[in-house]
């Protein structure tokens, strides 16, 4: 950024040079905006934010394996906004009463698009309960009564835009208003075991389809699957069971099969119902929602 041209003395009343790196605080590139050099105000905006969006991107994509490129990009970023404010250090144009509230109101705008814009691909959430355990840990309490545990993970909610969901993916979904024993509308994290088509069953703790015992993917056919003695499921409730998947519907399993709440006592989901896929796994790096 060293070849952005410095803002232009600005005509009129002016601010101290401190208000310029507070309003850059809120709105990057603001303090060279409204100092006169639009070009260079608008060129801090775009590059922050571009490389936000980017280090969110590789924090969240399954293509990119590890955090460390997200880690590598949030730092660029960080250094990135420093510098802005530190050339933010100039006089501004004074804002009276009217100003500072439309300017907090243009900053409260920006910050709410650019959050509900990258949560519209890449969402975080942390798992409370034990589910999905051992591949993703719940939370759990010690004996000197503090708690630990509870993953974080992101979930791309772009996923399933051009594709249907396949057996094995770990997914996240929201809670039927049918379901009276789970509350409506609740999130939930689950393993797709059965697509559209599929007629399953239950031999000896392992899942079949259509007669044959599941080999593909590794998670399912390693997955074993015991029904805890409360409640009753359902579906697939002994070996003499068969369960056909019923179109747009997903039969899901919890990897914890003594300690899941799933398809075997409340049925199918709807692939409506579906968020995304869960993709990385990785410690808490901002504020994320719940799943159960």
């Amino acid at each position: 950024m060293s070849n952005v041209p410095e803002s232009r003395p600005i005509a009129g009343k002016t601010s101290r040079p401190w208000v310029g790196v507070l309003l850059a605080f809120f709105i990057s590139g603001s303090a060279h905006f409204l100092a006169g050099n639009k070009r260079a105000g608008i060129v801090w905006f775009a590059v922050i934010a571009f490389f936000k969006f980017l280090a969110i991107g590789a924090l969240g994509s399954s293509l990119i394996p590890g955090i460390l490129p997200g880690i590598v990009l949030v730092v660029i970023a960080f250094a990135l906004w420093l510098s802005m404010l530190v050339k933010s250090c100039q006089p501004v144009p004074r804002l009276r009463l009217f100003g500072w509230v439309i300017f907090m109101c243009v900053a409260a705008v920006l910050e709410i698009s650019l959050s509900t814009g990258a949560r519209f691909f890449f969402h975080p959430y942390s798992q409370p309960t034990g589910s999905m355990e051992p591949t993703i840990q719940g939370k759990h309490r010690k004996s000197d009564g503090t708690t630990t545990g509870g993953d974080h993970f992101f979930v791309e909610e772009y996923a399933y835009w051009l594709k249907k969901p396949a057996r094995g993916d770990v997914i996240v979904y929201k809670n039927p208003d049918n379901f009276p024993s789970l509350a409506a509308g609740r999130l939930y994290i689950k393993r797709v075991a059965g697509i559209p088509g599929d007629i399953l069953s239950i031999h000896e703790g392992h899942l079949y389809n259509h007669g044959q015992p599941v080999t593909h993917p590794a998670t399912l056919a390693n997955l074993v699957i015991m029904n805890p003695p409360s409640p009753t499921p359902q579906y697939l409730a002994d070996s003499n069971s068969v369960f056909e998947v019923p179109a747009g519907q997903y039969f899901i399993l919890g990897d914890n099969t003594l300690n899941s709440l799933d398809s075997r006592f409340v049925g199918t989901i709807s692939e409506t119902n579906i968020l995304g896929k869960v993709s990385k796994i990785y410690w808490p790096l901002s504020r994320a929602g719940q799943v159960q």
